[in-house]
């Protein structure tokens, strides 16, 4: 594949991964931080919603020696387990520590969604799932279609464990409690972000960015691209309330984990997304 690869779960998120295969890459674990550290940041993302969000199946199998289901009780416990240890664990500590960072927003987002990852990796391991990619890739799986045959009521308790999870992280990372918008607002805002970032004034200044980039890594021009998207959500987002700068995007993107799974929000990131790299020369 190349460069920039957009993908929509079907059910949660949407999520967009950056990374170009290469023989030797790292395996397990160090693979899948790898990938982690590649990710677009927050700008580009609606929430990452790993414990419930399916993978795209196209070559994705389940790790060999992970389960092929998972039952409520069982995924609750998990997303319990999680919980417990951001709140008083040492990934809990680790995300106090991005509160006290002076990195940019984008790192320190990124980085918060690291502690999660690792957490998780760590917690399904002793539900049976490998802890590396192939595992988190089953775990995701089986969630996803334990979701899709789950009642509501049932569902609404999933849902809300992940919320929960998040607002730990928010608080202890960002000292950010998520504020409730409806699914409406939430659209209106990145419909604008999304209009925005679509508009040729703003495509233009992305492609010479990235062609003054020269011979920057893959991950150098990825970041290049995501504080370029950062500058438009700083722009837009004080018109709805948001105030300016650094606070104003955590803010907005704390309020918007609650709908990562609107398909409208979905789509319209994606084609965002689509439209940039591909203008910017990041999907070949």
């Amino acid at each position: 594949r190349g460069l920039v690869v957009p993908r929509v779960s079907r059910g949660c998120t949407a999520e967009v991964v950056c990374q170009r295969r290469r023989p030797g890459q790292a395996s397990g674990l160090r693979r899948v931080q790898s990938m982690i550290r590649q990710l677009p940041r927050a700008a580009l993302r609606v929430g990452l919603r790993l414990c419930a969000a399916p993978v795209a199946r196209s070559n994705a199998t389940a790790g060999s020696g992970s389960p092929t289901s998972i039952s409520l009780p069982e995924a609750l416990a998990i997303m319990d387990t999680v919980k417990v240890f951001m709140e008083h664990g040492v990934p809990g500590k680790k995300l106090e520590e991005i509160q006290a960072s002076d990195s940019g927003v984008q790192q320190r987002w990124q980085e918060m969604v690291q502690i999660r990852l690792q957490c998780e990796l760590h917690v399904i391991n002793a539900f049976g799932y490998e802890p590396d990619q192939m595992g988190m890739m089953a775990f995701r799986q089986t969630m996803a279609q334990l979701m899709t045959q789950t009642p509501a009521s049932d569902l609404a308790r999933i849902q809300d464990a992940d919320k929960a999870i998040w607002s730990v992280m928010l608080v202890r990372a960002f000292d950010e409690t998520p504020e409730p918008i409806t699914v409406e607002q939430a659209r209106q805002v990145v419909f604008h972000f999304s209009s925005q970032v679509q508009q040729n004034e703003f495509l233009s200044k992305v492609e010479a960015s990235v062609r003054q980039g020269g011979d920057m890594s893959e991950v150098e021009l990825n970041s290049l691209v995501m504080a370029s998207l950062l500058e438009v959500w700083k722009e837009v987002l004080p018109t709805y309330g948001y105030g300016d700068g650094d606070k104003g995007y955590v803010r907005f993107q704390a309020a918007l984990v609650q709908h990562s799974t609107d398909p409208q929000i979905s789509t319209m990131i994606q084609s965002a997304l689509m439209t940039v790299t591909s203008r910017a020369g990041l999907t070949k």
